[in-house]
């Protein structure tokens, strides 16, 4: 719990930081603020397909983290993701 990861969905990557702690085998809960940066028109709605999630296994921080630590993290591992992106 805690790793970093990022939701894709209508041409957008949003960083999250994963708080699921189950069961193993499902993932795609998400905040409404989530669900409204990924929808289309900006309003929250659900989406039924269509959505990739991505989580970076041990990722996770200390407690002893700040704003723009977590910022720099999280702007790394999307970097890293753009670039497994690329042909």
């Amino acid at each position: 719990m805690g790793d970093f990861g990022v939701v894709v969905a209508n041409d957008k990557v949003i960083p999250v930081i994963v708080a699921d702690i189950g069961p193993t085998n499902k993932i795609g809960e998400g905040s409404a603020a989530l669900l409204s940066r990924l929808a289309k028109e900006g309003q929250a709605h659900t989406l039924a397909e269509g959505v990739r999630y991505i989580v970076f296994p041990g990722t996770s921080l200390t407690r002893e983290v700040n704003a723009d630590k977590l910022a720099l993290e999280i702007g790394k591992k999307i970097e890293l993701y753009e670039r497994l992106l690329l042909p």
